[in-house]
């Protein structure tokens, strides 16, 4: 029998290997949590502002220093913005990925649960609760309510 976490190091191993930027939709499934775009938005840094900057030399100087500041800035922020896009891209991709590598009857039992289309789709660290959920306790995970009973009994 094939453990979770057999088949979540193989999804891992896929994403690496096909995903660009991949490495973004790893640390995502490894650490099962979504990146923060604000940790990682670029910072701008600006230029050391000197006391006299009546002499005109010095203050070209600060000008020019904080123009090449500018320029890696603009360049970091168009990088930022497109690796944020792909990690979008690649959310919906490893949750089809993931949903592919399921056989038919966990396809239908994850359909199955009441907040699919709510929580489930399109989300791929929910999907793989959820299948965690239904391959280990398949009895519950077929029949919700049946713990309902168990607890009632």
């Amino acid at each position: 029998m094939v453990t979770y976490d057999t088949v979540k190091e193989h999804i891992i191993q896929q994403i690496q290997k096909t995903f660009k930027y991949g490495s973004d939709m790893v640390r995502t499934i490894q650490e099962d949590t979504y990146i923060n775009d604000n940790e990682d938005r670029p910072q701008r840094r600006l230029a050391e502002m000197y006391d006299t900057l009546g002499d005109s030399q010095e203050a070209l100087v600060v000008k020019i220093e904080q123009g090449g500041y500018d320029l890696e800035h603009t360049e970091e922020l168009r990088n930022f913005s497109c690796r944020r896009q792909l990690y979008e891209e690649n959310q919906h991709k490893a949750y089809a990925l993931i949903f592919s590598y399921c056989n038919k009857t966990m396809q239908n039992r994850i359909e199955e649960a009441a907040d699919f289309e709510d929580e489930i789709r399109n989300d791929p660290l929910r999907l793989l609760e959820e299948i965690k959920t239904k391959m280990y306790d398949p009895v519950q995970a077929k029949y919700e309510y049946v713990l309902l009973t168990k607890l009632v009994n």
